[in-house]
Protein backbone atom coordinates (compact mmCIF):
# COMPACT_ATOMS: atom_id res chain seq x y z
CA UNK A 1 0.00 0.00 0.00
CA UNK A 2 1.54 3.36 -1.01
CA UNK A 3 1.92 6.48 1.06
CA UNK A 4 -1.19 8.67 1.27
CA UNK A 5 -1.84 12.37 1.79
CA UNK A 6 -3.89 12.68 4.96
CA UNK A 7 -5.28 15.05 7.56
CA UNK A 8 -4.82 14.00 11.17
CA UNK A 9 -4.67 15.24 14.76
CA UNK A 10 -1.82 14.84 17.21
CA UNK A 11 -2.00 12.11 19.84
CA UNK A 12 -3.53 13.09 23.20
CA UNK A 13 -0.03 13.61 24.61
CA UNK A 14 0.86 16.01 21.77
CA UNK A 15 3.06 13.58 19.82
CA UNK A 16 2.86 12.73 16.14
CA UNK A 17 0.95 9.48 15.41
CA UNK A 18 3.06 6.47 14.40
CA UNK A 19 1.37 6.19 10.99
CA UNK A 20 2.65 9.64 9.92
CA UNK A 21 5.83 9.84 7.83
CA UNK A 22 6.03 13.52 6.81
CA UNK A 23 3.98 16.10 8.62
CA UNK A 24 3.21 19.56 9.86
CA UNK A 25 1.64 21.13 6.79
CA UNK A 26 -1.12 23.75 6.79
CA UNK A 27 -2.50 23.38 10.35
CA UNK A 28 -6.12 24.30 10.91
CA UNK A 29 -7.29 24.97 14.47
CA UNK A 30 -6.71 27.10 17.51
CA UNK A 31 -5.08 24.80 20.08
CA UNK A 32 -2.72 21.83 19.83
CA UNK A 33 -5.44 19.33 20.78
CA UNK A 34 -7.89 20.55 18.12
CA UNK A 35 -5.54 21.30 15.23
CA UNK A 36 -5.98 19.26 12.07
CA UNK A 37 -2.71 18.89 10.18
CA UNK A 38 -1.89 17.77 6.63
CA UNK A 39 0.80 15.14 6.21
CA UNK A 40 1.86 11.96 4.45
CA UNK A 41 1.34 8.50 5.89
CA UNK A 42 4.01 5.85 6.13
CA UNK A 43 4.09 3.35 3.30
CA UNK A 44 1.47 0.69 4.05
CA UNK A 45 0.33 2.29 7.31
CA UNK A 46 -2.94 1.14 8.86
CA UNK A 47 -4.89 4.39 9.20
CA UNK A 48 -7.55 4.97 11.86
CA UNK A 49 -11.07 6.08 10.92
CA UNK A 50 -10.34 9.56 12.29
CA UNK A 51 -7.94 10.25 9.41
CA UNK A 52 -9.10 11.81 6.15
CA UNK A 53 -7.34 10.54 3.02
CA UNK A 54 -7.12 12.94 0.08
CA UNK A 55 -7.47 10.95 -3.14
CA UNK A 56 -5.98 13.65 -5.38
CA UNK A 57 -4.63 17.19 -5.43
CA UNK A 58 -8.02 18.69 -6.23
CA UNK A 59 -9.58 17.21 -3.09
CA UNK A 60 -6.79 18.73 -0.99
CA UNK A 61 -7.15 22.10 -2.75
CA UNK A 62 -10.88 22.06 -1.97
CA UNK A 63 -10.13 21.37 1.70
CA UNK A 64 -7.44 24.08 1.90
CA UNK A 65 -9.83 26.58 0.35
CA UNK A 66 -12.10 26.19 3.39
CA UNK A 67 -9.66 27.97 5.72
CA UNK A 68 -6.67 29.50 3.91
CA UNK A 69 -8.36 32.32 1.98
CA UNK A 70 -6.65 35.02 4.04
CA UNK A 71 -3.23 33.34 4.26
CA UNK A 72 -0.18 34.98 2.70
CA UNK A 73 3.39 33.90 2.05
CA UNK A 74 5.75 36.48 3.51
CA UNK A 75 9.23 37.11 2.18
CA UNK A 76 10.68 39.08 5.05
CA UNK A 77 14.03 39.56 3.30
CA UNK A 78 12.32 41.32 0.40
CA UNK A 79 9.54 42.87 2.44
CA UNK A 80 6.88 41.36 0.20
CA UNK A 81 3.94 39.03 0.54
CA UNK A 82 1.95 36.99 -1.95
CA UNK A 83 -1.36 35.18 -1.55
CA UNK A 84 -1.18 31.56 -0.40
CA UNK A 85 -1.69 29.26 -3.39
CA UNK A 86 -3.61 26.09 -2.44
CA UNK A 87 -2.86 24.43 -5.80
CA UNK A 88 0.89 24.83 -5.34
CA UNK A 89 0.60 23.66 -1.73
CA UNK A 90 -1.33 20.53 -2.72
CA UNK A 91 1.20 19.71 -5.45
CA UNK A 92 4.04 20.02 -2.93
CA UNK A 93 2.42 17.59 -0.49
CA UNK A 94 1.40 15.05 -3.13
CA UNK A 95 4.97 15.06 -4.45
CA UNK A 96 6.13 14.00 -0.98
CA UNK A 97 3.78 10.99 -1.12
CA UNK A 98 5.54 9.54 -4.16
Amino acid sequence: MPKKVISYKLNSDGTIPDYVDDCGYFPNGSSWDSIVIIGVSKNGADLPNTVTVFSNELSLVSYLNTYTNEWVNNDFAKGTSTPFNPSEAAALVFEKAL
